[in-house]
C-alpha cells in the first residue's frame, strides 16, 4: 500500500512538472510571438514614418526648378547630337529661356505631383490591412494636398483619415484631435464654414486639457482665424490672446504660432479700428517672419507681409504696400504656383492697389488675370471671385467704361446676395460701386434704391460710428439730391415746353 501511495505520488509530481514545462513553453512562444509583433509593428512604423516623411517633403518649387533645367538641358543636348555650333546652341538656348521666362513651372510640378504621385498613393493605400498606419498614411496626403492648393483632392483622404482615427483611437487620442483640426483647416479653405466652426470648436474643446501647448496655440489660432475671416471680431480677440498668452510665457516652443497670433491679432484689431495697437502687432509678424528659416513658415509664408501690406493699402499707404505685396506675390508664385488659392488672392491684393494709386495700366493684367485663376481654381462664387469681380467693376468704372464696369459689378452683386453672411463688407461696398456706376450713366432710380439698401448694410458690417458708415449715408444723400436736381430740371422743361407751344 505504501509502494502504492509513493507511485501515485510520484506520477502526480510528474503530471505537475509537465504541466509547468508546458506552461513556461506556452509564455516563452507567447512572449517571442509578442516580440515579433512588436518588432513587426515597430518596422512597419518605420516604413510609414517614412513614407510620410517622404509625401511631407515634396517641394513643389525645387521640381519646377528641375523640370525647368531638365527642358533647358534636353533641347542643348539634342542640338548637340544634331551637330549643331557652340554659338547657335548659346543662341537657342538664350532664345529658349526667354520663351519659358513666364511658365509656372512650380505649377506645372503641383500638377505632376497630383496626377502621378499622390492619385497612385491613395489607390495604394486603399487596400492596407493596418488602419493605424493606413489613417497616417491618408492624414499626410490630406495635409500635403491641402498646403499644395489642392484642396479639394484633399478632402476624400481627409475624411477617410479622420473616419479611422475615430473609429481605432476614439476622439480624444492626440492623432484623432490632429485630423479634427486638419478637417477643419480644409472646410474653413472650402468655405464651408458651418461645418468648419464645429470641427476647430471640436478640436479645441479637448485640447484645452491636454498639456500639449503646441496643439492648444494651433487650435486656438485656427478658430481665432476663423472668426476674423467670418468678422466675429470681438470672439477673434479674445481667442487670439489666449493663445498668444501660452505663446508669450514659452517663446522657444512656439516661433510658427507667435508670427501667426500677431498677424492675425493685428489684422482684428485693425477691423475693430484700433489701427496703431494693429500696426504694432503686423509689423512684429513681418520681422518674426522674416527672421524664420522658410521651412519653419509652411503654409503661412508670406501671409504676414500680406496681412501687414493689407492693412497699409487701408490706411492709404499705398506705395509701402505695393511694395509688399509685390514681395509676398514674387514669393508665392515661386513657391506655390500661379494656381494655389493663396497666390490668386495676392495677385487680386497687388491688382487692387495698383488700381487704388490710378495705376489702371498696371492693375488691369493683374485683376483679369487673378479672375480668370480664380473662376477656374476655385469656383465662380469663391470669395476671391466676388473681390476680383468687384475689383475689376472698379478699374472698367475708372476707365470710363461704364457698361462693362456694370456688367461686373452686377454679377458681384448677385453672388453677394446669395452666399455673403449679414455682417459681411463685401456686399455693401459692390452695392456703392454699382450705384456709382448707375450714376454715371443716369440710371438714378436704381441708383438711389441701391444705396438705400447699402446704408443698412454697412452698419452691419462696422461698427458704429465707423467713417464706412458716415460715407454711404452721405453717398445716399448725394444721390437723393441728383435725382431731385434731375427731376426738377425735367420738369422745368416740361413747363417750358407747354409755355412754348402756347
Amino acid at each position: 500500500q505504501v509502494s502504492q501511495e509513493k507511485e501515485a505520488t510520484t506520477a502526480a509530481l510528474l503530471t505537475a512538472q509537465t504541466e509547468r514545462d508546458r506552461a513556461e513553453k506556452a509564455r516563452t512562444e507567447a512572449a517571442d510571438q509578442r516580440d515579433q509583433a512588436r518588432q513587426r509593428a515597430d518596422e512597419l512604423q518605420q516604413v510609414s514614418d517614412f513614407q510620410a516623411k517622404q509625401l511631407a517633403g515634396v517641394d513643389a518649387e525645387a521640381m519646377g526648378l528641375a523640370i525647368r533645367r531638365m527642358v533647358l538641358d534636353g533641347a542643348r543636348a539634342s542640338g548637340e547630337r544634331a551637330g549643331r555650333e557652340a554659338e547657335v546652341l548659346d543662341e537657342k538656348h538664350i532664345e529658349l529661356t526667354s520663351l519659358l521666362a513666364g511658365t509656372d513651372f512650380t505649377g506645372i510640378a503641383v500638377d505632376v505631383l497630383d496626377e502621378q504621385v499622390f492619385e497612385g498613393a491613395l489607390k495604394a493605400l486603399e487596400g492596407f490591412e493596418n488602419k493605424l498606419v493606413q489613417a497616417q498614411l491618408l492624414q499626410t496626403v490630406a495635409d500635403t494636398l491641402r498646403e499644395l492648393g489642392l484642396l479639394k483632392g484633399a478632402l476624400g483622404p481627409q475624411e477617410r483619415a479622420l473616419k479611422i482615427h475615430r473609429e481605432e483611437l476614439g476622439n480624444e487620442d492626440p492623432k484623432t484631435l490632429g485630423s479634427i483640426y486638419s478637417t477643419a483647416l480644409l472646410l474653413t479653405h472650402l468655405n464651408r464654414a458651418e461645418e468648419a466652426e464645429q470641427f476647430h470648436r471640436e478640436a479645441l474643446q479637448v485640447r484645452r486639457f491636454q498639456s500639449d501647448e503646441v496643439a492648444q496655440v494651433a487650435s486656438l489660432n485656427g478658430l481665432g482665424n476663423f472668426l476674423l475671416q467670418h468678422r466675429r471680431l470681438e470672439e477673434a480677440e479674445e481667442v487670439l490672446l489666449e493663445a498668444l498668452e501660452i505663446c508669450r510665457r514659452t517663446p522657444q516652443d512656439h516661433a510658427m504660432g507667435l508670427q501667426v497670433l500677431t498677424s492675425s491679432l493685428g489684422s482684428v484689431l485693425a477691423g475693430l479700428g484700433r489701427f496703431e495697437e494693429a500696426e504694432v502687432y503686423l509689423r512684429e509678424a513681418v520681422e518674426l517672419e522674416r527672421g524664420s528659416p522658410q521651412d519653419d513658415t509652411g503654409e503661412y509664408r508670406g501671409t504676414a507681409i500680406n496681412n501687414l501690406a493689407w492693412f497699409l493699402n487701408f490706411r492709404e499707404k499705398n506705395e509701402e504696400a505695393v511694395e509688399l505685396f509685390e514681395e509676398v506675390l514674387a514669393i508665392s508664385r515661386r513657391d506655390r504656383g500661379n494656381k494655389h488659392y493663396l497666390t490668386i488672392r495676392f495677385i487680386g491684393n497687388l491688382g487692387l492697389t495698383y488700381l487704388s494709386l490710378s495705376k489702371p495700366e498696371k492693375a488691369e493684367p493683374l485683376l483679369l488675370e487673378g479672375l480668370k485663376l480664380s473662376r477656374s481654381e476655385l469656383g465662380p462664387e469663391d470669395p476671391n471671385t466676388l473681390s476680383l469681380l468687384g475689383n475689376i467693376g472698379d478699374l472698367r468704372e475708372a476707365q470710363g467704361r461704364f457698361k462693362e464696369a456694370e456688367t461686373y459689378l452686377r454679377e458681384a452683386v448677385a453672388i453677394s446676395r446669395r452666399t455673403s453672411a449679414p455682417n459681411d463688407p463685401d456686399l455693401p461696398y459692390l452695392l456703392n460701386s454699382l450705384a456709382k456706376v448707375l450714376l454715371s450713366v443716369g440710371e438714378l432710380d436704381e441708383a438711389v434704391g441701391i444705396y438705400e439698401e447699402a446704408l443698412p448694410a454697412f452698419k452691419r458690417a462696422f461698427r458704429p460710428g465707423h467713417p464706412h458708415i458716415a460715407s454711404a449715408q452721405d453717398m445716399l444723400n448725394y444721390a437723393i439730391e441728383t435725382k431731385a436736381k434731375a427731376e426738377l430740371e425735367s420738369a422745368n422743361k416740361l413747363e417750358n415746353a407747354d409755355k412754348n407751344d402756347q
